[in-house]
């Protein structure tokens, strides 16, 4: 598995100590550096060699303009990290500034757990960061006779990403996980707890007794019928997580 340490730029220590505690909550991070002055920022970046520099664009002593130009005509530094500047400006000119400077993504404050995961991960080439590739997971809700074409497909396959990167997700279905994977598609949390509701009960008319009994086992209530969104997810989740290899071969 391959870990991203990020470098936080804030001139508030309070709001950067936040960024960590959220960045903390992924798996694929490794370590976390807070500076609250821009010239201290730019040595650490040259010093620790971050893969992800997140910052505010106002530094004292050195804003993120020049910490970018000064990084980017530096030749010493091969692996330039990539940068994600926190504004709170979203005048196009400005924008197109800020990535003119070299910034990889821009982002509003405050900062939102879920959308600073996927940009993470959109810009830094992360492999294997998964127990198993996207086309395991896709078989294993396959299997279960869910259609690609359902939007609780795709519900099921963000949740079992987020649920291993933070098992503690599943606590609280209603209030973290629905809500996370609802910002992640521009949805409402009502509508992705419908769609795997319905994306199971299907499941539960297509999926054969052999697979329902490989995967649940006697963990489901025979006379309720099909699993309930948690008993589901749960499930698949730990069922991942015991790295039952065997079952990838059946199919």
């Amino acid at each position: 598995m391959m870990y991203i340490n990020v470098l936080i730029a804030d001139n508030t220590f309070e709001n950067a100590l936040k960024t960590k505690d959220i960045l903390r909550e992924m798996s694929i991070i490794k370590n976390v550096w807070i500076y609250t002055d821009g010239e201290e920022a730019y040595e650490a970046i040259k010093i620790k060699k971050p893969n992800v520099v997140i910052s505010e664009i106002n530094l004292s002593r050195l804003d993120i303009f020049n910490i970018m130009r000064l990084i980017n005509i530096d030749s010493s530094i091969v692996n330039k990290p990539k940068f994600i500047v926190l504004t709170e400006l979203k005048n196009s000119s400005f924008i197109k500034k800020v990535f003119d400077f070299g910034a990889d993504s821009i982002m509003l404050k405050p900062i939102d757990k879920a959308i600073i995961s996927q940009r993470i991960k959109s810009i830094v080439p992360v492999k294997e960061t998964s127990m198993y590739k996207d086309a395991d997971i896709s078989r294993l809700i396959c299997s279960l006779g869910i259609s690609a074409r359902l939007k609780g497909y795709r519900y099921i396959k963000t949740a079992l990403k987020i649920m291993e990167e933070n098992e503690d997700a599943m606590y609280g279905i209603t209030k973290n996980l629905y809500p996370e994977i609802a910002k992640i598609y521009s949805t409402t949390a009502a509508g992705v707890e419908r769609a795997i509701r319905n994306a199971i009960t299907i499941s539960w008319e297509r999926c054969s007794s052999e697979n329902k009994n490989l995967i649940f086992g006697n963990t489901i209530n025979p006379e309720r019928g099909r699993p309930t969104n948690y008993e589901m997810l749960s499930q698949l989740s730990a069922w991942m997580r015991g790295k039952k290899r065997d079952f990838w071969e059946s199919f």
